[in-house]
């Protein structure tokens, strides 16, 4: 077998320096930032459709993000996020989109003007939606929040990833790669925290183009 030499071995070791810092760098989070569900020109964006169509009533605010969205009620059903379509004026019709990484939304015809609605398209708060390096998704929850121990005073859990597994409150933002604490439901006694996950994805909500 012929002998490497020292030259061969320098290359080999700067191959396998610059392989483990693209491994590294394609482990950082992406952060996908100004969700909505509208194109920048106001229409629906691509690759959405309209599942349903109904009339309901808003509310200023939302429980999921702090961008300028609205809380709306249809058919017995809570929908938030919803972001008004400014190119319908009268009546007003607003555009549901419940996950960021949803294909389809609920379009509301108001049947009262909800007013107006202000808000910060940001990336300092906590994500709207998160998907782990395992490929789960996880969706902000809203209203009151349970904690690990089912009383108060516990770790709130912010995050629901279906099945059992929930994320609890506090992203970790030290590096490019976030993390975030795991934990698995357990109904009549305390949750069980089973460590960190890596965030492969972080989604933040916007505001309407034409708001």
């Amino acid at each position: 077998m012929k002998a490497f030499g020292y030259s061969s071995v320098i290359a080999l070791l700067l191959a396998g320096l610059i392989s483990s810092g693209m491994a590294a760098a394609a482990t950082a989070t992406r952060i996908v930032a100004r969700v909505t569900p509208f194109a920048a020109d106001g229409s629906l964006r691509g690759g959405l459709r309209v599942a349903a169509r109904g009339t309901g009533t808003c509310e200023p605010g939302s429980d999921a993000l702090s961008s300028a969205v609205y809380r709306c009620f249809y058919s017995n059903r809570v929908l938030d996020p919803c972001w008004r379509d400014h190119r319908r004026a009268n009546p007003v019709v607003v555009v549901c989109l419940l996950t960021p990484w949803a294909k389809s939304v609920v379009q509301l015809t108001l049947s009262a003007n909800p007013g107006s609605t202000t808000g910060t398209s940001t990336t300092r708060g906590e994500p709207w939606g998160i998907e782990l390096a395992t490929g789960q998704h996880c969706i902000a929850l809203q209203g009151a929040h349970d904690t690990v121990n089912h009383r108060g005073g516990g770790v709130p859990i912010d995050y629901s990833c279906g099945g059992t597994l929930v994320l609890l409150r506090g992203v970790d933002r030290s590096s490019s790669t976030w993390t975030i604490r795991a934990a698995r439901t357990r109904s009549t006694q305390p949750d069980v925290i089973v460590g960190s996950r890596t965030i492969k994805v972080a989604w933040f909500g916007g505001n309407s183009p034409r708001s």
